[in-house]
């Protein structure tokens, strides 16, 4: 399966890899998939935009999240054939922190005060711009050196010919990476909006609460109850902020199993055209546990 999003499959392998002749198709950002597949389910459902009444607000819960669910099966399946066309970075060892070591305050600031969703969202809309952008490049390149072919022959016009052919198939690979980048990054501005939703307030209740609640109390043994009842509520809150915090980290290091390694651009040989050197890239970081 040839690479670049070209619908046509014209194209041949070269010593570097697929050279695409055909237009590269460029992508829609992850969030616009979001959006548009919630439209479509509600619409699907019969709700008018602006509608109110108890109905047609249960009605849109139901139709938004199938329309998320929707939407992150494609964008899933995407990234997914991105992942296995431009090759990924090994994913980093997120390791087994013992969250309830850190206190809840610090876990709670860790997804509320340390961590911003909208930016990690901005930040895939970017590299969507910049992935169709290169598309631009990589169709506007295969054209230029395909209507040179009857006009300007001989050897370097070959070699020139090859280097824009390498240049413009690197453009078309480097434009997948980057939108594999971009539904990357989508996934995890969505882990973060999820992980800050899930993770409740630290329960306030110190040793001064408890010498209060027992001296309040009509006698020792309600005062206890008392006592151990807010101290498991407590618990019971630190925990989940424990587990929710956990298994964000593993997302992350899920996801960031899928961001690109980006290749090198073509040099230019007069010999024989242009080649490609190994691949490169960044991968993620989470949030690190004691």
């Amino acid at each position: 399966m040839p690479p670049n999003g070209s619908d046509s499959g014209d194209g041949y392998w070269g010593p570097n890899g697929w050279v695409s002749t055909g237009p590269v198709r460029p992508h829609e950002w992850a969030g616009k998939v979001h959006d548009d597949a919630i439209t479509k389910a509600e619409r699907q459902a019969g709700v008018q935009p602006g509608q109110t009444g108890v109905l047609p607000g249960v009605v849109r819960v139901v139709a938004t999240a199938e329309g998320a669910a929707d939407a992150s099966q494609q964008i899933n399946q995407q990234s997914t054939a991105l992942a296995n066309q431009v090759g990924t970075r090994e994913p980093p060892s997120v390791g087994d922190s013992n969250y309830l070591s850190i206190s809840h305050q610090d876990l709670y600031d860790m997804v509320n005060t340390n961590l911003n969703s909208g930016q990690v969202g901005d930040s895939g809309k970017a590299w969507n711009s910049i992935s169709n952008s290169l598309v631009t490049v990589s169709n506007t390149l295969s054209k230029a050196s395909q209507a040179t072919e009857s006009t300007w022959t001989g050897t370097a016009a070959d070699a020139a010919r090859g280097f824009h052919s390498g240049v413009a198939a690197w453009t078309g690979s480097t434009s997948e990476s980057a939108q594999l980048a971009s539904d990357t990054m989508y996934n995890q501005s969505v882990a973060a909006q999820s992980v800050q939703g899930q993770v409740p307030k630290p329960v306030q209740y110190s040793f001064t609460d408890e010498l209060k609640d027992f001296l309040s109390a009509p006698n020792p043994v309600a005062g206890m109850n008392t006592i151990n009842q807010k101290l498991a509520q407590q618990q019971a809150a630190h925990e989940q902020a424990a587990h929710a915090v956990a298994s964000y980290d593993q997302q992350l290091g899920e996801t960031a199993g899928k961001l690109p390694a980006l290749a090198p651009p073509p040099t230019f040989n007069p010999n024989g055209g242009g080649s490609t050197g190994g691949g490169g890239g960044a991968g993620g970081a989470g949030l690190g546990g004691a």
